[in-house]
């Protein structure tokens, strides 16, 4: 599922230019104050320190690129081919921030409507507007339906969804403290009997406790299957990025309520 050259990347041009202009200052200051013996060692440690994170995050943002290997896009592929072509009913896709999921599952599902749901803040620089021409370039845009809400409080029935999926979303849900929550509130709206696909960063204890008490909390949830892959390692996952910085703790739980 290959990303929009126009796609906001994950790790923003913000944050490396950012990163440029602390680094040019210190490069600068080094330079002025070379002579001062404990400043200049520091300086110089300094400088080399955000040398290292800005070619790190330079060479991350190029890697999520389309040019780059598309892997921002990739990560999303793998919810995508686990849903079945011919699905029908209804898709909830949690944190749908530019539509880029939403739509590739209305193009691969013509027999499924599809809801998308974003907070759509300023943080990401998604927008409502985005998804829906995303979807009309599609030919999709009258399967999907676009709402503002938070993954923390679904604006929809219990049981309302034969599928839901979201991507690397949970963990950025602000209004939830704990983040089982988030889970705890998706699957309260799917159908008995439908289908969750969810990746996340899931082997982060502080964000959902210990792992290996993950799935028996699903289930509890009314689940009656959850399994969760290790798509960290996936083999387009470069190994400078399978790290607690990007991919190293995620996860993609699956199942069926």
């Amino acid at each position: 599922m290959a990303q929009n050259e126009g796609d906001k990347n994950w790790v923003s041009k913000k944050i490396v230019l950012r990163m440029a202009l602390v680094l040019i200052v210190l490069l600068v200051l080094t330079a002025v104050l070379r002579r001062l013996p404990v400043l200049g060692i520091v300086l110089a440690a300094a400088s080399a320190a955000m040398m290292i994170m800005f070619a790190y995050f330079s060479y991350a943002r190029y890697k999520f690129s389309p040019a780059g290997g598309d892997v921002q896009g990739r990560i999303s592929e793998l919810i995508l081919e686990k849903i079945d072509p011919a699905a029908a009913g209804r898709l909830l896709d949690i944190g749908c921030g530019s539509g880029v999921l939403s739509a590739a599952a209305a193009v691969r599902c013509p027999a499924l409507t599809v809801d998308g749901i974003d907070y759509w803040g300023g943080a990401w620089g998604y927008s409502m507007d985005q998804c829906k021409a995303r979807a009309d370039a599609a030919g999709v845009g009258g399967r999907i339906t676009w709402t503002q809400a938070s993954a923390a409080a679904l604006p929809f029935e219990d049981g309302t969804f034969d599928i839901i999926i979201s991507n690397m979303v949970f963990h950025e849900v602000a209004d939830a403290k704990d983040k089982r929550d988030v889970i705890r509130e998706a699957l309260r709206v799917l159908k008995p009997g439908g289908t969750f696909l969810l990746q996340d960063l899931f082997k982060v204890e502080k964000l959902y406790g210990p792992a290996k008490d993950l799935l028996p909390f699903i289930q509890s949830l009314g689940a009656v299957s959850a399994a969760m892959d290790d798509t960290s390692k996936s083999p387009f996952i470069p190994v400078l990025l399978r790290n607690s910085m990007f991919f190293g703790k995620i996860g993609l739980i699956r199942g069926k309520k």
